[in-house]
Formats: structure tokens, C-alpha cells, sequence
């Protein structure tokens, strides 16, 4: 029986992932020749025989398992995304983004190391993009109130709250947000609240007025020689509308009533007030004897008085006034012998006859 050659004429097969030893070397290999097989760089085992035999001139099977090396998990950064598909293998690269409003901070990429270590180590973050202090607004209330902590203040999603100081009114959005883009939405601006000029201060005997942010104020003159009516409450606020919350609000003049002796006996004053007539009143009276009232009304309004509504330039009780007040009663006799009356009115020359011939009885 002859000889049967049992060595090997070709090397190992090359598994993926796997390098044997004997690449260098040139066949044919001897019966029990025996490869030893590694993983690779990039692989690392996980099982199984590394060592292959030549027997009967073939190589036995391997039973050596390597798998492709792969870097820790990590996590996607807070307010980010990996950009694509996770690889986690050696030699791969993850990308990272920032959501809208978020700057990436760190490097935007790692490379999985073929030690199986992520390069950089350190993950990289998003933070929120900054907006500044918020431009100052001339007359605000103090700087915009921001309910966040200090650490957020002025950053991307913080609202700021905005108000106006006392007599000024908000134009615009009474919050302000930082934006996606790093900039505050539109600012407000605060204007000053105008109202038309008081209709009330016409009146004569307003004395000083005060006017604070949207407060309106005034007192009414008082003094031996003038007297006032107020009307209305005591101060009157300006509207954001630009209009007055009251209008009622105004000081009228009494009128000082003053009788010269030559017919203070001819008209007794019945509602004079410490030698005043109250505004929109009507003087009371009565006429002495002898004479009787006419259907004349003598009135003050805001300071002067008006006869059957013609201003009279005057604060004296004239004889021309008062031949319009009262009038002289007349007796005739009729052709039956009985009396009738007639009123007439008081020439200046009678009503100075009337008080003489008074003082000489």
C-alpha cells in the first residue's frame, strides 16, 4: 500500500473579523499543522476555539467567534437629537443637533475609538440662546418682571412682564418673549395718558389746581370777598381712553350782594348767606310796604347777576334793579266810588320821593 500525502496545499481560509498566523507562510503545511486565529482590530472575541488543524489535508473548522467592537450608549443631549442613525461601532461617528432656540455647546460629533471609548468623552449640550437684557422703556414701572430663576433670565422661552408707571398707558404686549431666534418679540412702549383740558376749570372761582400723573385736583376760592359753590366729587382721574372718569367736577362764584342805603329799606334780602347768593339761585325777597314783587327774577349765576337773563355788570343792588323787583300799588277810585289798586313801577325819581317822604313821617 502506498504513501498518502495528508498535509495541506493552501493556507486557512481568512474569516471576517478574524487574522491566523500563518499568512507569511507558503503551503504546502504538514499534517497537524495547526493556525491560530485572532480577532481584529476592530473586533473582539466572544467565544469559541481559536486553533484550526490540518488533518488529512484539510483545515479543521474554527469555532472562534469576533464581533465588531462597539462604544458605550449615550444619551441625546436635553433639548437635542442625534443627527441620523445611532452607530455605536468603532471607527463610526455620531452627529448631534440642537432643537430650534438651542445652541449646541461641545463638539457637534464623536468618534467611536477603536479602544472602544468615545472621542471627545464628553457629551455635547444644548443651552438655550441668550436675548440680552431686554432695551430700556422710558417710563416702565422698574425692569420687566421675569417669573424664572437667574440662571434662565433673558434666555430662549423666558417671558418678561411689562407695565407702565402711574399716567401711562401700554402700547403693545404687556409680555415680551425671548425668541427662537435670540431676540426679544416686539417691545412695548409706555405713553403718557392725555385728557382734553378740564371743561370744570372755565368756572371763575376755581383757586389752585394740582394735577399728579392722572389725578386732577383744584380748590374753590373763599375769603371775605368771595364765595364758592363746588359741584361734583373731589378730584377727577384721566382714562386710558383719554378721557375724564367725571366731568361734574367745577367751583362757581356766589355773588356778593351789596344794597346802598337809598334802598336797603325798599327790599328785605331773605336768603343771602354772610352777603352771598349762591350760584344758580334766585334772590328771596320781600318788598317793603307800600310796594309789591314783580314777576322779574333777579338770579346769580357763577359769579353775576342775571335779570330775566340779561347779565346785570354789577354787584350792587341798584334803584334800577329794584324798580324791577317791586313796584309802587296805586289806589284810584272808580265812578262806583270803590277803590281798585294798580301796580307801577318805581321811577328813580319816585323811589327817592318814596324813601324821603318815609324818613320825614
Amino acid at each position: 500500500m502506498g504513501h498518502v500525502d495528508a498535509s495541506c496545499n493552501q493556507r486557512p481560509d481568512d474569516l471576517e473579523g478574524m487574522e491566523h498566523n500563518v499568512t507569511d507562510v507558503e503551503p504546502p503545511f504538514p499534517e497537524g499543522a495547526v493556525a491560530s486565529y485572532l480577532c481584529s482590530l476592530l473586533h473582539e472575541r466572544f467565544g469559541g476555539s481559536s486553533y484550526s488543524r490540518c488533518s488529512e489535508g484539510a483545515w479543521s473548522n474554527v469555532t472562534l467567534e469576533c464581533v465588531i467592537k462597539q462604544c458605550p450608549l449615550i444619551y441625546t443631549p436635553r433639548n437635542g437629537h442625534v443627527v441620523g442613525a445611532r452607530n455605536y461601532t468603532v471607527t463610526a461617528r455620531m452627529e448631534f443637533g440642537c432643537n430650534s432656540g438651542y445652541d449646541l455647546q461641545g463638539s457637534s460629533s464623536l468618534l467611536c475609538r477603536v479602544d472602544a471609548e468615545w472621542y471627545p468623552e464628553v457629551v455635547p449640550t444644548c443651552e438655550p440662546r441668550n436675548c440680552g437684557e431686554i432695551p430700556a422703556i422710558d417710563n416702565a414701572d422698574g425692569v420687566p418682571f421675569q417669573d424664572t430663576t437667574v440662571a434662565q433670565r433673558n434666555k430662549y422661552g423666558s417671558v418678561a412682564k411689562v407695565t407702565c408707571k402711574n399716567g401711562f398707558i401700554l402700547n403693545g404686549s404687556p409680555t415680551v418673549t425671548c425668541q427662537a431666534s435670540g431676540e426679544w418679540s416686539a417691545i412695548p412702549t409706555c405713553t403718557a395718558i392725555t385728557c382734553p383740558a378740564y371743561p370744570g376749570l372755565n368756572s371763575s372761582c376755581v383757586d389752585n389746581v394740582l394735577r399728579y400723573e392722572t389725578f386732577l385736583y383744584f380748590t374753590c376760592k373763599s375769603n371775605e370777598d368771595v364765595t364758592s359753590t363746588r359741584f361734583g366729587p373731589d378730584s377727577a382721574t384721566c382714562r386710558a381712553d383719554g378721557s375724564w372718569d367725571d366731568t361734574s367736577m367745577t367751583c362757581f362764584c356766589n355773588c356778593k350782594i351789596e344794597l346802598p342805603n337809598s334802598v336797603a329799606d325798599l327790599v328785605l334780602i331773605q336768603n343771602a348767606d354772610n352777603g352771598f347768593l349762591s350760584h344758580g339761585a334766585n334772590l328771596q325777597y320781600q318788598c317793603a310796604r307800600g310796594l309789591i314783587r314783580t314777576s322779574d327774577e333777579l338770579q346769580c349765576l357763577d359769579g353775576q347777576f342775571f335779570l330775566q337773563g340779561r347779565v346785570v355788570d354789577t354787584s350792587t343792588i341798584t334803584t334800577d334793579i329794584v324798580n324791577r323787583l317791586c313796584s309802587v300799588v296805586t289806589t284810584t277810585l272808580s265812578s262806583t266810588g270803590q277803590q281798585s289798586g294798580m301796580a307801577c313801577l318805581l321811577r328813580p325819581t319816585s323811589v327817592l320821593a318814596l324813601v324821603l317822604a318815609r324818613h320825614v313821617l
